[in-house]
């Protein structure tokens, strides 16, 4: 094997290597999207169905499922733009 051949072997392993690791630091984030959807998802259960033993307002509530539905159109977006990097 030449010098060449040797280089241009180091460097696909190297961008293999490289690929293989923003391949999966979009899963990771995927996975950390999706735990965090649940657990919104299981926040926004719980606060609907406590509200009458909690004595929250109707409004307040309203406020609150809306806040929840921001931070997770947030996250949704920065999701995306981190996978779109890793596999760009």
């Amino acid at each position: 094997m030449s010098l060449e051949e040797g280089l241009k072997i180091e460097r696909y392993k190297l961008v293999t290597e490289r690929q293989k690791y923003f391949t999966d630091l979009a899963k990771d984030t995927f996975t950390s999207y999706s735990k965090m959807f649940a657990a919104f998802a299981a926040g926004a259960v719980a606060l609907v169905s406590l509200k009458k033993q909690l004595g929250i307002e109707p409004s307040v509530v309203n406020a609150l499922l809306q806040a929840i539905a921001v931070l997770l159109t947030l996250a949704a977006v920065l999701s995306i733009f981190q996978i779109w990097f890793c596999l760009r």
